[in-house]
């Protein structure tokens, strides 16, 4: 696990694919290997207060504009550039790639493991999901070759059909695809899918040439962590 040094693990995938629950479980998983691991995302996820997420949030965005220009031309062009649905999207979307990027960027400078369920990758793909999706991707490959990136990226996959009673089960909104008829949420997970292969097609000269690792897992696999933890070794 590089030791001494610090790895990077970033789970991407549609809502509802399980990228959370494989996350936690990686974590526990881990730590019971006795590798040091951290989940650098963790206080501001859906378990902080809305005030402590709020100025989490704030800080480390001002952080990242401050210390790049890169960060702050991606995060103009995402925000003005993007063709974004409504007012509060052209904020929060370049806002979380702000914070994706400063929490990927600290991750590195301390030793171990850190585990991030929903980082860069899954920003990218809700702000080209909100808005003009070949800008966004425009703009993803020219920021790709300057911005943090993870050791091992991992897509979590698992049948439309279960995720879909998974979104339909929620008894809080995280994503956009709640509160959909099941057609328009199938329809919706498929062009998602969709748009993960075109992220993934725009990266992956980047990725090979910054040695990013590429790992694709299905939840229903019982092996799944196990798998990620050996490729992770590597």
């Amino acid at each position: 696990m590089n030791e001494g040094g610090a790895r990077i693990i970033e789970f991407f995938g549609l809502p509802g694919s399980g990228k959370s629950y494989l996350a936690r479980e990686l974590v526990d998983f881990l730590r019971l290997s006795g590798v040091p691991t951290s989940e650098p995302m963790s206080s501001l996820g859906p378990h902080a207060s809305k005030v402590e997420r709020a100025f989490g949030k704030a800080s480390r965005a001002t952080t990242e504009i401050v210390r790049s220009a890169a960060a702050r031309n991606m995060a103009w062009r995402v925000g003005t550039g993007s063709s974004q649905r409504d007012a509060r999207d052209r904020i929060a979307r370049p806002l979380n790639l702000l914070v994706a990027r400063n929490v990927t960027q600290r991750a590195r400078l301390f030793g171990g493991v850190h585990v991030i369920d929903q980082g860069l990758l899954n920003e990218w793909w809700s702000a080209a999901i909100r808005g003009d999706e070949e800008s966004v991707l425009s703009t993803l490959a020219d920021d790709a070759a300057t911005s943090p990136l993870p050791d091992l990226l991992v897509r979590v996959d698992a049948p439309a059909e279960v995720i879909a009673d998974r979104l339909e089960q929620r008894t809080t909104s995280q994503s956009r695809l709640e509160n959909q008829s099941r057609p328009n949420l199938l329809e919706e997970l498929s062009r998602g899918t969709r748009l993960f292969d075109k992220i993934e097609y725009c990266l992956q000269a980047v990725l090979e040439r910054r040695g990013v690792l590429v790992l694709r897992v299905n939840t229903m696999d019982p092996l799944a962590i196990k798998t990620i933890a050996a490729v992770a070794s590597t």
